[in-house]
Formats: structure tokens, sequence, C-alpha cells
């Protein structure tokens, strides 16, 4: 699917704006143009009728006054009266009172002409037939000669019409835009800060969504204050218990010989994890910038020690792990390196299918495989291995990886999970 580019709302209106005008520029054009042809086509009716107005006031004021007799103009009483070269061109049955009637006829050889009849039938002044004719040629040329001026009037008028409405929108534009300005602003100020002033818009709406962002900015800081503030007593209050626990598994490993050495080994590793964990998790709930100091380590023994501690997990099923190691030492955060491997292996063999876990370390990643059924969801997987044992499960590996910087990949095959961390080296 091909990446739609965002635009701001002043651009998207911006351009809007534009093809709009630009389409009401050529239909307004067309409309004035259309309008002028039609005014200039019905021009030659109008002049006769202003004509045949003039002569009939002056019949009504004075039924003597001469009727006119040019070559331009005649008006007659009678329709015997009209010269047969001229009435031929007209039916008389179909005259209608006040209507102009239009025929082009060649006078000469090679000679248009244009010929127009108006028929009037009043009491006032009775019957009268009026006749103008003019030279085809003459009109054309008047006629191109108004079109033109026409044309030229209307393009500007329409577009001293357009730069008025572009200028009149635009400015409404930024007077709407000012607000939506602000408001971002406002909101990058509340982002950075938890407690941003109020403000108050000239339009109710951003009023309105303004009041929702503080709303839902103030939950998540509370939910946050609130889940910090868990993780700090927690891990304060598990610290304590830890170190006497891991003080008296010292005096028993101190005291007791044999095999019984190996149950206090295990138990001093859970309390040396647990107590990690406690610091991990302090850590994460100070949300502090200040690097972890890093220290160096030799990975082959850590794999190995690693491996071993999760063989429980997997005895009496068909799963093994297979690691391999390709590099000699790493240089990170070995703490949180170790809660982070240590919870993603025993995620994969918790989860396992039969077959095998492959788990590979490099010097600027590690990925770890495990083969899965189909019944075993994506969903299920991670929230189920949020829930088992003290593991800090996905979502909080996600996040230590984020505060370290660290990127977490996690991809779903159909028959195969793979989790990935990449660190900078």
């Amino acid at each position: 699917m091909a990446e739609v580019r965002v635009k701001s709302l002043s651009e998207q209106l911006r351009w809007q704006l534009i093809v709009i005008g630009l389409a009401l520029f050529v239909v307004f054009s067309a409309l004035l143009t259309f309008y002028s042809f039609q005014s200039m086509e019905n021009a030659g009716d109008s002049w006769i009728r202003m004509e045949a107005r003039s002569l009939i006031k002056q019949l009504e004021l004075n039924s003597q006054t001469p009727l006119p007799d040019s070559r331009t103009m005649q008006a007659y009483r009678s329709w015997q009266e009209i010269p047969e070269s001229l009435r031929r061109h007209f039916d008389q049955e179909n005259l209608v009172s006040g209507e102009v009637y239009e025929v082009s006829i060649e006078d000469r050889p090679g000679k248009e002409e244009i010929l127009f009849l108006l028929y009037h039938n009043a009491p006032s002044v009775g019957e009268l037939y009026i006749l103008s004719q003019y030279d085809a040629d003459l009109i054309d040329g008047l006629l191109e000669d108004i079109s033109t001026t026409v044309i030229k009037q209307s393009l500007m008028l329409t577009g001293g019409m357009m730069l008025i409405l572009f200028v009149l929108v635009f400015w409404l534009l930024k007077r709407t835009s000012e607000p939506m300005r602000l408001l971002s602003q406002w909101a990058e100020k509340l982002r950075q800060e938890e407690h941003a002033d109020r403000v108050s818009f000239p339009i109710a709406e951003l009023n309105t969504l303004a009041g929702q962002l503080r709303e839902g900015v103030d939950k998540i800081t509370e939910y946050n204050r609130r889940e910090q503030q868990f993780l700090k007593h927690a891990s304060h209050e598990l610290r304590t218990p830890l170190a006497t626990i891991q003080a008296c598994l010292d005096t028993l490993n101190f005291q007791i010989k044999g095999p019984e050495t190996k149950t206090i080994d295990r138990a001093l590793k859970a309390s040396m994890d647990m107590s990690r964990l406690t610091t991990a998790l302090l850590w994460l709930a100070r949300d502090s910038d200040r690097p972890i100091a890093r220290e160096p380590f030799e990975i082959e023994s850590f794999t190995v020690r690693m491996v071993n501690e999760h063989q429980h997990l997997i005895v009496g099923r068909q799963l093994h792990i297979d690691y391999q190691v390709h590099c000699e030492e790493l240089n990170i955060e070995k703490d949180l390196f170790a809660i982070v491997f240590a919870n993603l292996l025993r995620n994969a063999c918790q989860h396992s299918s039969t077959g095998t876990i492959f788990l590979q370390i490099y010097a600027d990643h590690l990925t770890i495989s495990n083969p899965v059924s189909q019944e075993v969801s994506q969903e299920s997987y991670a929230d189920y291995s949020s829930e088992t044992g003290f593991g800090l499960g996905l979502q909080l590996v996600e996040r230590i990886c984020r505060k370290l910087g660290w990127e977490f990949r996690y991809q779903r095959a159909p028959h195969q999970v793979t989790a990935s961390i990449f660190w900078r080296t």
C-alpha cells in the first residue's frame, strides 16, 4: 500500500481552495462568455425593438408621423405594401405581434445580408410592419469587436472577483488556523510538562478538545505515578527479606557439606536473581536517564550457566536447547542483560512444542527462537509469559530495552517464535 503524504490542515485547505478557485474561475468565465454571446446574438433583436418602440411612441402622439423608409429601416402599414423581394422571405400567417424574425438573404451575388422583421398590432397604431436590413459582414465585424471587448471585461471581472474571494478566504483560513496552531503549541507544552496552564480558545470545539487532552494526560500521569510508586515500595519491601534469605543461605552453605549443597546453591542463585530483579524494578521506577555502568564478562560461561539453570524446565519433554556463541566477551549492562536473557529463555522453554530451541549470541545481538504449535497464539504467548514465575514478561523486557536504548524484536512465524535483542557495541 502506497504511503500517504501527511499534510497540515492549512496546507490541505490551501490546495483545496486553489483547486476550487480555479474551477470557479473556469465556470464563471464560461458562463459570462456564454451569456455575452447570447446577448450579442440578440443584439439585432434588441436594436430593432428599440427602434420600433420609438416609432410607436411617435405614432401614438401623432398618427401622421411619416414612416421611415431608408435602406437600413423601413416601416409599412400593410403586408401588401412590403416589396415582394422582402416579403417572400416571411410567412404572414405565422407572424406574432411583438416578435422579431431574422433571415439571411443574398441581395446580390456573393453579398449576404441580414433581414429583420418586427410585426406590431395594437389599437392605438393599428398594424405595423418594421423591417431592418444590414450587411452581414458589417454585423459580423461589429459582433467581433463587441465579443472581444466583452470577453476581456468578463475575464477582468472574473479575475477581480476571484482575487477578492481568494484574499478573503485566505484571511479567514489564517484566522481559523491560528487557534489550531495555539492548540498544537499548548499540547506540546502539555506533553513536556505534567501540568500546563489552562487556556481558552475562541472556538468552543477546541476548548472541548483541549479539555479532553488534559484529562487524558492527567489520567496517564496519575497511572504512571501510581505504578512507579508501587514498584518503588514493592522493591524496597523485597530487598530486606531477600537480604535476610541470602544471608541465611550463605550461612547454611558454609555449615552444610555434601549433596545438600546443590539445593542450597540453587536457592542462592534464585535469591541473587530476585535481588537483581528488584534492583531493575527500582531502576525502572526512578525514571532516571542516568546510564547504567557497563561490565565486561565472558559470554561462553555465562551462556552455559544460563542454559543449565533452565534445563529443569524441559525435563521429560522432547525438547532440547542448542546454543551458539559467536563472540568471546560482551561489554554491556550485565545484570539487566541477565534478567532479559533469563526471561526470554524461560519463556521459550515454557511455551515450546516438541523440537529444538535455538539460541545465538553475537557481539551486537541475541536471538532465541523456539517451535510452537498452531494452538499457541502470539497474544497468549506474550500474556502468559508475563504471568508465569517471577519473569519480567515480554512487556517489561521491552521497557528495559527501550530505556537502555536496545532494540527488541518479536516475530511470529507459522510454527516458530523468534525474540531478538540488539544493542550498541
